[in-house]
């Protein structure tokens, strides 16, 4: 049977007669053979990830934002929280992430449980192909990865220093 909603003029296929409806901020009931059975509202808007910054910036945020994105093949989730991490350790800074290594490391790890074992089994894949094994601990990752991330950074800087004297 099918009926349409008669504030919105949605269609409902349903076994039996449905008396409110899911749309237009309605909940949807329908009687199953004697039982109330709800139905979940009508899909949402997917989350949009806000708009990435442009990663140009030698800070340790970025940096590791581009060894996730470039060596491991990471796509980013909504909800992950890279996102936040990244313009958190780019406001610290070099010092300021070594300071705050342990809980850095947590918030990753945190971060890392909005992906599947798959997603995560295939990051690691791509890491051994970009040649990450020469820096990456398989028994530690993520303190290797902040840490490649960090050292990275202060490399980075001192070249652009570098460069900065020798334009003057």
């Amino acid at each position: 049977m099918i009926q349409k909603c008669p504030s919105c003029g949605k269609e409902y296929r349903s076994a039996k007669t449905i008396t409110v409806f899911g749309c237009c901020s309605h909940k949807t009931r329908r009687t199953v053979e004697g039982y109330l059975v709800k139905i979940k509202k009508p899909a949402e808007e997917p989350y949009q990830l806000p708009p990435p910054k442009p990663d140009t910036s030698n800070e340790p945020g970025s940096v590791l934002y581009r060894i996730l994105k470039d060596v491991f093949g990471v796509n980013l989730k909504p909800g992950c929280g890279c996102h936040k991490l990244r313009d958190e350790m780019d406001t610290l800074g070099v010092d300021g992430c070594e300071r705050e290594f342990t809980r850095l490391v947590d918030r990753l790890k945190e971060n890392a449980k909005a992906y599947s074992w798959l997603e995560s089994f295939g990051a690691a894949l791509n890491a051994v192909r970009n040649g990450a094994l020469s820096w990456l601990d398989p028994f530690h990752p993520w303190e290797s990865i902040l840490r490649h991330a960090i050292e990275s950074s202060r490399q980075l800087k001192v070249k652009d220093a570098d460069l900065d004297d020798t334009k003057d």
